[in-house]
């Protein structure tokens, strides 16, 4: 199979990592204590829930387009079905966790007991989704540059925080990573998308940056 072949997926890159970046700065700013003010009018459902709630799905439907690319386009992941799967997977993650969330509040003690104790599984699963997504990105050879690696440090960086989750409470540990886990998260998906929506864009910043100049 001659991956080669393929278009590079300069629409697909840009529409998928825009809407990566722009999902991820509503968690960024909460994450650092920046939220909407709440007042009589606004409850904090409002105020908290539905800008995650949309941050999710904006994340789900980017991950998505990279995955299957934009029309006359092939995805990020190539003709790999596993990758193209992984890809989805790694995206909606957070939007299924924000409903399950929702539909899990009334839960028994029993059950609620249960999800705890199953709470190391979907991290797992995610872990897995975002490594194997990262290999077919890099297998499918579609990306140029730092692009075709950035999932890679994704799927490193995200490893390493569910590695460190798994230790018994160490102080520092807690301190120095796992209290701004949130934070890392959102700076890595920004960096994620930033990337991609730049991928093969060079030229055309270039032109645009000089019609600016000459036009100055």
């Amino acid at each position: 199979m001659d991956v080669r072949l393929l278009a590079q997926p300069r629409r697909t890159t840009l529409v998928g990592g825009a809407g990566v970046a722009v999902a991820a700065v509503p968690w960024l700013l909460a994450d650092l204590g920046v939220t909407a003010p709440v007042t009589a009018e606004t409850s904090i459902v409002f105020s908290a829930f539905i800008p995650q709630l949309i941050s999710a799905a904006l994340l789900a439907v980017a991950l998505i387009i990279l995955a299957v690319g934009v029309r006359g386009e092939s995805g990020i992941a190539g003709r790999s079905v596993v990758g193209k799967v992984a890809l989805i997977v790694f995206g909606s993650s957070s939007l299924l966790f924000i409903l399950t969330g929702v539909f899990t509040q009334d839960l028994t003690e029993d059950g609620a007991s249960f999800l705890r104790s199953t709470s190391i599984i979907p991290p797992v699963i995610i872990v897995v989704a975002v490594v194997v997504a990262a290999v077919a990105v890099v297998r499918a050879d579609l990306l140029h540059g730092f692009a075709r690696w950035a999932l890679v440090v994704v799927a490193t960086g995200w490893a390493i925080l569910a590695v460190l989750f798994s230790i018994p409470s160490v102080e520092f540990v807690y301190a120095l990573v796992v209290a701004r886990a949130d934070v890392l998260h959102a700076l890595l998906l920004i960096l994620l998308g930033l990337t991609y929506a730049l991928q093969g864009q060079s030229a055309a910043i270039r032109r645009r940056a000089q019609i600016i100049n000459e036009n100055w």
